[in-house]
Formats: structure tokens, sequence, C-alpha cells
């Protein structure tokens, strides 16, 4: 169980000083009390604790391949993100690769707080959808506009849905991924139902007059989540590409959000292979809205800094190199006006009246220059998120 080499040291070192104690101790009971004797059998056991962990990081690599068995050693080498693996995610599909950056960080938290292996849980997250690479454009996340999907029937969307699991399946054995990696592969969707495609399908169906289609031909291929880390993963990554359809992502929605997931997953049964509980459930709620709250924190509104001299916000350089010329001929201009204007008033009964530059300048509000418009396209784009609706958030769902 250590997470890294240190405690593989540690734990050999700590062996060899109770090798130590046990060898004087059972000497010392059978009354040989040689001095030499005793030291010699003291470093003797500390010697084997010591030579321990030099056993255990050498054989290490045999016994995984032999028995199957997954270290968290080999786990910190496949958390590294210059693996080619995921360095032809990056390049290939870069939705995708955030995508399960940020699935990785959600439920390495929810391991920890469930009592999971949170290591396994962050790599698995990693790897889970390198398949994608393969056809990245069919995915919500990789999309710039067009999608694919709406020049294709919903029984082959269907199936170009389902291809990614078994891509990554292929890539992930030919790479020599562990086997808890390649399983939490198709894990991580079980048996769930791609619900967009299957209305879809159902309402094209209605229109033909047709019966409706099964669901088992709109549900991945399976198996569901037989260990506590797949279905993390299996939550956090539904979770995580329907709160992009929130357009307000409050705490109180997303922690609605989280809960509609895992309601969704436990009546459908995908949980009933793995022995996650109900109260490992709650726990997980709470650590993912935590994890999402950070994600999607909002920033307070920064003002620009005012110009002291008018209260007008503070302009570029270009344009007060040219305000500055423009005062200046308004100076030069205003000045003759007051020469008139006195000369005037005091044949009129001396009241002066102000230049109509300077007069013309006090009245004007100030301009709002390019800012002007934002409020308008802040309103645009809340008017655009509004517009995704449910059908959106349902595409999500079964298009993570």
């Amino acid at each position: 169980r250590a997470k890294d080499r240190a405690g593989i040291w540690r734990a050999g070192l700590l062996m060899g000083v109770v090798d130590a104690l046990l060898v004087v101790a059972l000497r010392l009971l059978e009354d040989q009390s040689d001095p030499g004797g005793l030291l010699l059998g003291a470093g003797a056991g500390v010697a084997a604790g010591l030579l321990s962990p030099v056993i255990v990081v050498g054989l290490s690599p045999v016994v995984e391949s032999v028995l199957g068995y997954t270290t968290n050693d080999r786990l910190l080498y496949l958390s590294n993100l210059n693996n080619p693996l995921l360095k032809e995610l990056v390049v290939a599909a870069p939705g995708t690769y955030h995508h399960s950056m940020v699935i990785g960080t959600m439920v390495e938290a929810a391991a920890e707080a469930i009592g999971a292996n949170p290591l396994l849980a962050r790599v698995a997250a990693y790897y889970h959808d390198i398949g994608k690479g393969k056809n990245p454009l069919y995915f919500a996340e990789n999309q710039k506009g067009e999608n694919p999907h709406d020049k294709l029937a919903p029984s082959m969307s269907a199936l170009v849905i389902r291809r990614h699991v078994t891509d990554g399946i292929r890539m992930a054995k030919a790479a020599g991924l562990p086997r808890p990696i390649i399983d939490a592969i198709p894990m991580h969707h079980g048996t769930r139902l791609m619900s967009y495609f299957w209305h879809k399908a159902k309402e094209e169906a209605e229109r033909k007059g047709e019966p409706p289609p099964p669901e088992e031909a709109y549900r991945h291929i399976g198996p569901k989540p037989r260990f506590r880390e797949a279905a993390l993963l299996m939550i956090a990554d539904s979770v995580e590409a329907a709160s992009r359809t929130l357009s307000d992502p409050s705490p109180d929605r997303l922690r609605g959000l989280v809960q509609k997931v895992i309601n969704t997953c436990f009546a459908d049964g995908q949980f009933d292979e793995c022995d996650i509980t109900l109260k490992d459930l709650h726990a997980v709620t709470r650590s993912f809205v935590t994890s999402l709250a950070g994600i999607y924190h909002s920033r307070p509104e920064y003002q620009q800094p005012a110009d002291k001299s008018n209260g007008a916000a503070a302009a570029p350089p270009e344009r007060a190199a040219s305000r500055k010329k423009g005062r200046k001929g308004e100076a030069g201009g205003g000045a003759v006006a007051r020469k008139g204007a006195e000369a005037s008033g005091a044949a009129s009964g001396g009241q002066e009246r102000p230049a109509e530059g300077e007069r013309g300048e006090e009245a004007s509000p100030p301009s709002q220059g390019r800012s002007g418009g934002k409020p308008a396209r802040a309103a645009e784009a809340h008017d655009a998120l509004e517009g995704t609706g449910e059908s959106e958030a349902l595409k999500r769902l079964g298009n993570p």
C-alpha cells in the first residue's frame, strides 16, 4: 500500500529495526549475552530489512506481469502526462483531454472521501476516453460548430459512440496498460442508455408510423462497474459533461445535478455489481459539488480605473495624445473667445459667459467608446446559453 518508493524504504527500515530487536530479545532469553553475537544478530536483522525494498522494487514488474497485480508505483508511472497515449489524445482530441483531466481531479478527491484508491481513480480517468481520439469530431467536447450526428441516423450514431469504447480497449491493451485501467474503459459507461439518440430514434419512428426501437439497441455494451473507482468514474463522466449545459452553475444547481445523475445510475442498476454504499454516494455528492464549485467559481467584475481630473475612464495612449492636441486647440481658441467676450461684456454690463468650447465639453457626457456594446453582447450570450434546453443536456448525458 505504499504510495511511493520512499514508503517502501521506510517500511524496510522499520522491518530491519523490528528484526534487530527480536534477535536481541531471543538471544537474551537463551542466555546468549555475548556482545559480539548480539551485535552480529542485530546487524543481520537490519540488513535483512534494508534488503527487502531492493527485492520488492526489483521483482514488482515480474509480479505485475505474472499475477496481474497493479502497484501504486506502476500507477504513478502512468500518471505522467508525457505518456504517448495522452500526448496523442491532447493533439487529436483536446476537448476530451481536458475533460479527462477535470474528471481525474474530481474522482481523486471523491476516492479519498470514501476510502477508495485515489491514484487508481485518477489514472483511470486519464485513460478512460482514449478511444475518442480516433473519431474526435463525433463527440461534443471536440466539436467546433457542425455536429456530424445531424447527418447520421440515430442507430449509426449509437454505433459510433460505442466504437470509442472498443477502440479504447484495443489501444490500452496495445500499450500494455494494467488490467484495472483497461476494465475501467467499458465500465465507466456500463450498460447505460444513450438517451439522446434513443429519443431521437423514437421520434423518427413515430413520424413514420413504425414501432419504437428497443432500448437494448441504444445501450452501451458494459460491463457495469465492478469496483468503486469505476463507479466514481461513471458518475463524474456524466456530471462533468452535463454541468457544462448549466447557465448558472451555482452550488445548489450543481448539487441537484449530481444527485440526479446518481439517482439515474442507481435506478438503472449500474451499481449492482460493485460494493459502493449509500453512505459512499452521499460523500461522493459532497465531494463532486465542492470540486465543481471550484471549477465554475465566479469572479467580480473589475471596473476600469477612472481619470481623477474629470471622472471619466482612462483613455488609451493614442486617444490621450489626440485629446491633448484637441484641448490645446480649444485652449487657443478659447483665449481669443474670452478676449472678445470680455470686450463685449464690458460693453453690456460686465457679465462674462463661458467659452463655447468649454461649455460644450462640460455638458457632453463622456464617450463610452468600445465598451458601450458590452451589455448588449452579454445579453445575447445569456440568451444563447438559456436556449440550450433539455435536449442539449440529454445529448451531453448520452454522449459524454
